[in-house]
């Protein structure tokens, strides 16, 4: 599959990490970087310092792993499995690139503080206004995700071998006192009744038992209900 140029790409915390551990100037050389690397195939220019080599050398190889799963149309999910994150948006490099290095610091940070804390920045002049315009899609993305995570994976419930047994048997309880409760004729006109429903399903096995099978046992139940209402 050919690989496709990036509108925009994954956005983990630890890149953020990387970023808040600089000043304002580096860190705005590094988000450049970043953009850079996702978004076009330019070469990326070396580290200024040991500094932003060394969290440049802690973020390069997920970058590099993102980048080939998106060009891909794929989703990188064991990642975002393991790591908050967001999508960054090709109109925000865009925005980066009419900024200074210390004004591109400011203005990331205030993005990934905004979509990872919740909280917002006090910003001057020009990066105030270009946040403002980026705000947009981040409350639309923060949307997005929260409309998500509420309409997530079920949880499933581990349920003990000793919880099974104990509820199988207060069930067989109830049925048997449900079955006391009739006299023997009674009885005997309920497990004749039970087993016409059964042959009726046309079941030989546990697992013949499918949905339609239940449906049948369903309207059979209820005309032997109106039945004996009569």
């Amino acid at each position: 599959m050919e690989a496709k140029r990036l509108k925009q790409f994954t956005f983990y915390d630890l890149y953020y990490e990387a970023l808040k551990g600089l000043p304002d100037e580096a860190a705005g050389r590094m988000a450049k970087n970043i953009c850079r690397f996702m978004f076009t195939n330019e070469e990326i220019p070396e580290p200024q310092d040991d500094r932003e080599n060394f969290f440049w050398s802690n973020i390069k190889d997920v970058l590099k792993d993102v980048k080939r799963i998106e060009e891909r149309g794929r989703t990188p999910k064991n990642l975002n499995e393991k790591m908050p994150h967001f999508m960054f948006m090709e109109t925000y490099y865009k925005a980066i690139k009419l900024m200074t290095e210390a004004e591109s610091g400011q203005y990331i940070k205030a993005i990934c503080e905004y979509m990872f804390y919740g909280t917002e920045r006090k910003l001057k002049p020009p990066v105030d206004m270009y946040f403002s315009f980026a705000k947009k899609k981040l409350e639309l993305s923060r949307k997005r995700k929260s409309s998500g995570s509420k309409g997530g994976a079920k949880v499933r419930v581990k349920v003990t071998d000793d919880e099974i047994a104990r509820a199988t048997e207060k069930k067989n309880q109830q049925i048997n006192e449900w079955i006391a409760s009739y006299s023997s004729e009674e009885q005997q006109e309920i497990v004749d009744a039970l087993f016409e429903i059964i042959e009726a399903t046309q079941a030989d096995t546990v697992m013949d038992f499918t949905q339609n099978r239940l449906q049948k046992i369903t309207i059979y139940m209820l005309r032997g209900c109106i039945c004996w209402t009569e």
